[in-house]
């Protein structure tokens, strides 16, 4: 189908604001790359990805706009639309989009802060007692064991069972007094 004079300056007007539309795409990714930093594998990937999604938009533009015809004008719009957005507005929105990210990025934190701050407040109240039981308990039972070992009887501290030179003995007198019985 041809399309007259309006038409294609029409079309080459749409084709310029689909540029500037794959320009705004492009600085989402820009601003993402900003916020998360990539090596290079991963540039590359999202780049490809990039001009997946570009072509396939220009392509149901071109579909839509004039059946799928391709026409030198319109790719030119379209780089002219590129051109023109990142010239023009580009640096305003990425800075603008950091902005808000940042924005975000702080509410949430201050969301996270009222949240927690219960617990903080919990944990600044218990640690002091906490830390003064711990410190007690282990300067006596350093004590403890220290008494045990001067009195000549050891305690295995980690274990669940005392062994004690007086049980020892014990033991061994039930054994001889089993074995007198037994005969």
């Amino acid at each position: 189908m041809i399309l007259s004079m309006s038409g294609q300056a029409a079309a080459f007007l749409a084709a310029v604001a689909a540029g500037f539309v794959l320009g705004a795409f492009y600085d989402f990714f820009r601003v993402f790359r900003r916020l998360l930093r990539h090596k290079a594998l991963a540039t590359t990937i999202e780049d490809a990805a990039f001009w997946i999604i570009a072509t396939l938009v220009m392509f149901y533009f071109l579909l839509g706009l004039n059946y799928g015809q391709l026409r030198g004008y319109l790719f030119l719009g379209a780089a002219l639309g590129v051109v023109l957005y990142l010239s023009m507005l580009s640096r305003f929105f990425i800075k603008w989009a950091l902005g808000a990210v940042a924005a975000i990025r702080m509410a949430a934190l201050w969301f996270v802060g009222l949240i927690i701050a219960p617990f903080r407040w919990f944990y600044a109240l218990v640690r002091p007692p906490a830390t003064r039981f711990y410190k007690t308990s282990k300067n006596k039972s350093r004590a403890a064991k220290k008494r045990l070992k001067s009195g000549g009887r050891y305690v295995k501290m980690r274990g669940t069972v005392a062994y004690r030179s007086v049980h020892q003995k014990m033991k061994r007198g039930r054994k001889n007094a089993a074995k007198a019985h037994a005969d």
